[in-house]
């Protein structure tokens, strides 16, 4: 008996901790808990959290879409990817293709704004700076043009001595003199050659420069007016002037950019082989010569060549006839070609499909894009609409096709007491728009509506009138008004040739839609779903908080 009671003890303690540790693990023969903490869904082999479903609403949901009550949605779209991952739909062209254009497109946008864009910090003072150096001083300016350059220097000559004064001269007198054409302009350092700032530079108010060539004549400038900076115009130019600046910083940053890549990838050019060139009338041997090397592919003669006759045509043959455009298109090409190649292949190093924010939008492409592949190889190929569908369609929703009816009105709104009056003599005989241009100097327009359009009160006075009929006055909005009645377009059918298309797209949508979801049964019902409903109203509760926020 005395050895009995340990061993009873021992046993007491064993089914003590046996008990907890069902209460904490759950029996033994049991299935283990079928999510972590965070597990929102499994849907057969694969597991996703609250930030999963988050960041797949964030990409699936279009603007003004609540969200949904249900996971369904959601479990349907990854069911759709999973079997279309499982048919190695990944490896067909067109989805490769679609992906890699996407990658190549977007992680180009990331480069850009990750190298260039975020570098960029422009100040008040940046911006003063600026305005002072290419907005200021302003300077208006009276130009005098003339087609000899005798004639000119005399005018100056006359106006410097005081002999002549604009504010007085006659313009015949001015054509006697010579002058073909005169104008007055204000002139900023920015839009005012260099040649100009010079001439211009330490003048007084009325006097005139020396003859200036322009064009085929000559100008003199004479100065009428000169502010400096001021901060009124500065705020009314800081915009234009903002954008300046970042567009010129932006050029700084991918040159910088791009002088960094070449020297990564290792690029060199055949200078010698690059100035033989020419696009119309290179040897066929330097075709296959390597113009451009890097430490990852070469480019020969040939391929570049190829790209400059695309950038030509594109361009127009016309404007490179001469060696220095043919020149400078040659060097354009090269340039945007090595850039282009640089920039792609340093956006797919640094893979920002594999870093967040970039890496959820990614994720949903592809696998929309897999869905998208898995309905064009076993759903589209069983939509078919007939013609006798299209009209049976057409015949059952005569609604759908109808053209509104539209009335063409004149519309009056004045004060009480003219429109009574003007009610008035239209009361006696009088014509309408005789009546109007008694007391109205401008023409009161016909407007076209659709009927549905018109607002409540205007719409059961417009319903009761004839065609040529004016209506009596009444109130719309507070104000008095009358409507004449031109004429009525009554609601009709749209011919069938003219919504085939339309519903043809219409009832291929619907049908799609109905082999998709009948597919989403099967697949649901040969699938393992387990749902953590706890989660699922935790992230409700969560979405309906924000909306309540954004509403406030």
């Amino acid at each position: 008996m005395v050895q009995e009671r340990p061993q009873r003890m021992h046993r007491l303690i064993k089914i003590l901790v046996l008990l907890i540790g069902i209460q904490l693990l759950g029996p033994a023969d049991l299935p283990a808990w079928p999510w972590g903490k965070n597990t929102l869904v499994t849907v057969n082999y694969e597991t996703f959290t609250k930030e999963d479903f988050q960041h797949w609403w964030d990409n699936w949901k279009e603007k003004d879409t609540p969200f949904p009550e249900s996971l369904k949605s959601f479990i349907d779209w990854h069911l759709l990817a999973q079997e279309a991952d499982s048919m190695e739909l990944y490896q067909e062209p067109a989805y490769r293709h679609k992906i890699d254009t996407f990658l190549k497109a977007r992680a180009l946008m990331i480069l850009k704004n990750e190298a260039v864009d975020s570098k960029i910090k422009i100040s008040d003072r940046d911006l003063w700076n600026q305005y002072k150096e290419q907005y200021s001083p302003r300077m208006y300016v009276r130009f005098l043009h003339f087609d000899q350059e005798i004639q000119a220097g005399l005018i100056c000559e006359e106006l410097s001595s005081g002999r002549i004064d604009l504010a007085v001269i006659t313009e015949q007198d001015l054509i006697d003199k010579g002058i073909v054409n005169q104008e007055d302009k204000w002139l900023r350092p920015r839009n005012c050659p260099e040649s100009w700032r010079d001439a211009l530079a330490g003048l007084g108010t009325g006097e005139v420069t020396q003859p200036l060539e322009m064009g085929k004549g000559f100008v003199c400038l004479c100065l009428l007016e000169q502010k400096g900076p001021d901060k009124s115009d500065f705020q009314s130019l800081k915009f234009n002037i903002r954008g300046e600046i970042k567009k010129l910083r932006q050029s700084e940053l991918t040159s910088e950019l791009i002088r960094r890549l070449r020297k990564k990838y290792e690029v060199t050019v055949d200078e010698d082989l690059f100035a033989e060139l020419d696009v119309n009338n290179t040897p066929e041997e330097l075709m296959d010569k390597i113009l451009i090397t890097t430490n990852r592919v070469n480019v020969p003669v040939r391929v570049f060549l190829d790209q400059l006759r695309k950038e030509q045509s594109l361009r127009g043959y016309r404007h490179f006839q001469t060696k220095e455009a043919a020149d400078y298109l040659k060097k354009m090409v090269l340039d945007l070609m090595i850039s282009q190649t640089l920039t792609t292949w340093e956006s797919l190093d640094r893979h920002y499909e594999e870093r967040p924010p970039f890496k959820w939008v990614y994720v949903f492409y592809c696998r929309h894009r897999l869905i998208k592949e898995l309905e064009k190889r076993l759903f589209l190929p069983k939509v078919d609409v007939s013609n006798a569908e299209v009209a049976a369609y057409y015949e059952q929703h005569p609604d759908e096709f109808s053209k509104p009816e539209v009335v063409s009105i004149v519309v009056l709104e004045d004060d009480k007491k003219l429109a009574d009056k003007i009610w008035a003599e239209i009361k006696q005989g009088e014509d309408f728009y005789s009546v109007l241009r008694k007391y109205y100097s401008r023409d009161i327009p016909v407007q076209r509506f659709p009927f549905n359009h018109l607002v409540p009160a205007m719409k059961e006075v417009v319903e009761k009138l004839a065609e040529g009929e004016v209506s009596p006055p009444f109130e719309v909005n507070g104000r008095s008004s009358m409507v004449k009645l031109v004429d009525r377009t009554v609601m009709g059918p749209t011919p069938l040739n003219q919504v085939q298309e339309q519903i043809v797209q219409h009832l291929r949508e619907e049908s799609l839609a109905r082999l998709q979801e009948n597919f989403i049964e099967q697949l649901r019902a040969r699938s393992s779903i387990t749902i953590n409903d706890k989660a699922w109203r935790d992230l409700k509760d969560e979405y309906g908080s924000k909306g309540e926020e954004k509403d406030n």
